[in-house]
């Protein structure tokens, strides 16, 4: 049974501010994606990458992985104009070398935090229910505002959960739930984890991390620095 790691960078970063996509952007000399690759290249129970690649940055990629010895890398994916698309290219290429029992373990490139214990638990639990996303508690109180001016409501934080990644799912349910939502424009969306809850698949709650951050603006640049010194 393989396990696939399928890292998307196929973003290109309109909201963080540099001329580059984010994934290449470097924190102390280094670009964020590898942190993120480096993760997956130690890894024991990841077999294989495929990384989805934003339109113009393969080679570039492929140089970054040369130099920092990535060597579970199987293919370079180019991305579509969608989350949703590039996930799809990258499981369609997947799924012409696997079973359907095998795993694809879908990640962020800017998710550069992610440790072995948040991959092991979502393949555990995906492998239990056949698809699983990582999360974190929410400790914020929730409000409710119908109009954007007044709270109306209080949500029980009990019951909420930060969405992650990675999101694993099983190879044959990935594509059977992709191939059908390729078909129809109103079911891409870019989650997976919704795109399986609209055809009605379970998905388990796996343990994600607070600091298992997505670095989309500057200040998750300066939280990560900050992770980066504290290790």
């Amino acid at each position: 049974m393989k396990k696939i790691a399928l890292i998307l960078a196929g973003g290109v970063g309109n909201r963080f501010g540099e001329n580059i996509p984010k994934q290449f952007v470097k924190i102390n000399d280094k670009p964020i994606m590898i942190y993120t690759l480096q993760t997956f290249q130690e890894a024991a129970n990841i077999d294989e990458i495929v990384i989805v690649c934003v339109m113009g940055w393969l080679d570039h990629i492929k140089q970054l992985c040369e130099e920092y010895s990535i060597k579970k890398v199987r293919m370079i994916v180019l991305g579509g104009e969608s989350r949703f698309l590039s996930i799809y290219n990258g499981i369609q290429e997947i799924a012409q070398n696997c079973s359907q029992e095998d795993f694809i373990i879908i990640h962020d490139a800017v998710r550069p935090c992610i440790n072995n214990d948040i991959l092991t638990e979502s393949i555990q639990t995906a492998k239990k229910i056949g698809a699983a996303v990582a999360v974190a508690s929410c400790y914020d109180t929730m409000f409710v505002s119908k109009d954007s001016k007044s709270i109306d409501d209080i949500y029980p934080r009990e019951f909420l959960y930060k969405g992650q990644t990675p999101e694993t799912i099983r190879v044959g349910i990935a594509k059977e739930s992709y191939d059908l939502a390729y078909q129809d424009s109103s079911l891409q969306i870019d989650s997976p984890t919704s795109l399986l809850m609209r055809f009605g698949k379970k998905v388990g709650l796996s343990k994600g991390s607070q600091s298992n951050i997505k670095v989309t603006t500057q200040d998750d640049v300066i939280l990560f620095k900050a992770m980066i010194m504290n290790k």
